[in-house]
């Protein structure tokens, strides 16, 4: 009567198939020891078998939630294979939440199926890896049930919706092992098994680095790039994720020629994207993109991209983009920003600080050395009438923060007062970003001192919690970076501050700035000691000025 309830929820999250599994574990799990022939795994499945039962209810809620419905006929687009029978190991790698326990014993059962086309000559591993959403993503909730539906072009393929976790055993790798030669194999549309696996966002651990390894002979990029685009363009926050992740682990794996390749395809992309998708979307995908071009040239191998001409195209595009008006545009273009002057050098990163960051800033005492001329567009980013906008000042505080990520250098005294103005600004999101760059600057040199009093005044209880999370980061990248930064007078009150935060339970936002901040605390305690800290801190009192005001 109702073929959608095999792909129900309950509330703690669990499915039917979760559940028949749960009740037969050991059962199951005795049929995948090593020394459990394939003959006795078939047996105990078959008539009179000691798992007849529930193989039956594991048949009928595949067939229920892949096909929605009970029919043993059933059209060509619903995945029969061409002999007009129902594909057991199709149907469970298509389904989402689909136990890997049921893709294993079906592998042990039957080996040949891992190699037998259905209706649209899909493998398995096809399937697996173009699955794109339940067709009853439903959750009962209070007796009553939320629907929502997903599919995708050519055969109709459900799995777990995108806003889900995937499995950590992915049941691509299982039944890649089985058939490797299957990741060759192109599909209908000519995609690779990769390329499906991209387009539905699929994690790289588990996924895509096994089918990579398996076969990564890609001449032609287009399919992977159109796969790529319409990822970081989707509008599943996971999906982007996914993608973005992927590029930064496929750029160490290209030639010089794709890396090049590749960059100046996005860059191009990324001027097109405001053309392409709604604009209530626009910051989204933008930012996405822009993100995925910075995973490619901070994972890049220098001796593997053509310098300068390559890196200067994304900083080109990142600058004027400082200025944007969406938060996570200005974010993302920053980021970028980052990753491209570190490629071109700390002479560029000098000059992007001065001319850029800092550019009403006159003093360069510490920024010598730096060729101007290498900076084609760094004007375009500092219109006189934006120079006081929150816009315009978050913008030069990311970049801030992440030209000096990872980086060496160390800024003026004139640019040290400027990013303390930053830190007082009535802007939340200008002094979130001012205290994320703080992070960056103390990694390069330890200048606590001079940042101490700022940064107590942004961990006060009365501070937004966006701000203590930006000092939270700032403190804890600081302290990996620089083993001993804290083991002083000076860092003892941030210190006695990251501590006190663990106890204030006022405030609900307040709680992740609290872990984070001990994480401080723990960090230092495990480089130096905990006897050590308390050395630095013996004999003095402790003011109202140093911790968190209760």
């Amino acid at each position: 009567l109702n073929p959608s309830c095999a792909t129900a929820t309950d509330e703690r999250g669990r499915t039917p198939l979760s559940l028949i599994v749960e009740d037969y574990a050991e059962e199951l799990q005795d049929l995948l020891r090593p020394q459990t022939t394939p003959e006795t795994a078939r047996a105990a499945t078959k008539e009179g078998g000691n798992l007849y039962e529930c193989w039956q209810v594991i048949i009928l809620l595949l067939r229920a939630a892949y096909h929605g419905t009970l029919q043993d006929n059933v059209s060509k687009e619903n995945e029969v294979n061409v002999e007009g029978k129902f594909q057991l190991l199709h149907a469970a790698v298509g389904v989402g939440g689909c136990p890997a326990v049921i893709t294993r014993l079906l592998l042990k059962i039957d080996r040949e199926a891992v190699q037998q086309k259905d209706g649209d000559l899909h493998l398995p591993l096809h399937i697996a890896c173009r699955t794109v959403g339940l067709p009853w993503s439903r959750k009962i909730v209070n007796n009553k049930t939320k629907r929502s539906g997903g599919g995708c072009g050519g055969a109709v393929v459900y799995n777990a919706d995108f806003g889900l976790k995937l499995p950590k055993d992915d049941v691509i790798a299982e039944v890649l092992y089985a058939n490797p030669q299957a990741a060759s194999v192109l599909d209908e549309n000519g995609k690779l098994p990769f390329v499906l696996a991209v387009e539905s966002g699929k994690p790289w651990a588990t996924s895509l680095k096994p089918l990579w390894d398996t076969y990564s002979n890609m001449e032609d990029f287009l399919p992977l790039q159109e796969a790529i685009e319409e990822a970081l363009t989707s509008t599943s926050d996971n999906l982007r994720i996914e993608t973005i992740k992927t590029l930064g682990k496929l750029a160490p794996l290209w030639r010089k020629d794709q890396v090049d390749t590749w960059v100046n395809h996005m860059v191009e992309f990324a001027r097109e994207v405001p053309l392409k998708k709604d604009e209530a979307w626009y910051g989204t995908m933008q930012s996405s993109t822009l993100d995925g071009l910075a995973q490619i040239l901070a994972n890049v191998d220098k001796n593997h991209i053509r310098i300068p001409e390559t890196p200067q195209q994304a900083l080109d595009l990142a600058l004027p983009l400082l200025n944007h008006r969406d938060e996570e545009v200005r974010i993302s273009s920053a980021r970028l920003l980052g990753a491209a002057a570190r490629l071109l050098g700390p002479g560029v990163i000098g000059a992007t600080l001065k001319d850029v960051v800092f550019a009403e800033d006159d003093d360069d005492e510490e920024g010598k050395g730096y060729d101007d001329e290498s900076l084609s567009t760094m004007g375009q980013s500092c219109p006189d009438e934006t120079s006081t906008t929150v816009e315009y000042l978050h913008g030069r505080a990311m970049a801030c923060h992440f030209l000096l990520e990872g980086s060496n250098w160390s800024i003026s005294v004139n640019q040290t007062s400027t990013v303390k103005e930053w830190m007082k600004h009535e802007s939340i999101t200008v002094r979130k970003a001012a205290c994320l760059s703080v992070g960056s600057i103390l990694s390069c040199s330890n200048d606590l001192k001079e940042y101490k009093s700022a940064l107590l005044k942004c961990m006060r209880a009365t501070e937004d919690s966006a701000v203590h999370l930006g000092v939270a980061k700032a403190l804890t990248d600081s302290a990996r970076r620089h083993e001993k930064l804290f083991l002083c007078k000076t860092g003892l009150p941030l210190l006695d501050g990251a501590a006190d935060a663990e106890h204030v339970e006022s405030d609900a936002a307040f709680s992740t700035e609290s872990l984070s901040c001990v994480s401080v605390v723990r960090i230092t305690e495990e480089r130096a000691g905990t006897s050590d800290i308390h050395e630095y801190g013996r004999g003095r009192e402790r003011t109202d000025n140093d911790v968190f005001s209760e």
